[in-house]
């Protein structure tokens, strides 16, 4: 479960920017800022109690991981706005 929603994170707008071979700076910044807070979350599963926020469990923290999920969500919606919408082609 940790592993799909890191892989989620972090794959899912570098797969978009990537397939829209558009690289701009508020995506990648979202990206980085979504892949720190992942990386943190995964940090405050592990930390004792006065860390990073971390009590130990599968929800410790879960406010890095929302934060996360959110930045991934923006960051895509970023690196999609402004993408021309393809008309079907009826019989041409």
């Amino acid at each position: 479960m940790i592993i799909v929603l890191v892989g989620a994170v972090v794959l899912a707008p570098v797969v978009v920017m990537a397939d829209l071979r558009r690289w701009r700076p508020l995506p990648v910044l979202l990206w980085l800022a979504g892949t720190a807070a992942a990386v943190t979350w995964v940090r405050s599963l592990d930390a004792g109690p006065g860390a990073v926020g971390g009590q130990g469990g599968l929800f410790a923290g879960i406010g890095w991981l929302l934060t996360a999920l959110a930045a991934a969500v923006l960051s895509v919606a970023a690196a999609r706005r402004g993408v021309p919408r393809q008309r079907p082609r009826h019989g041409r």
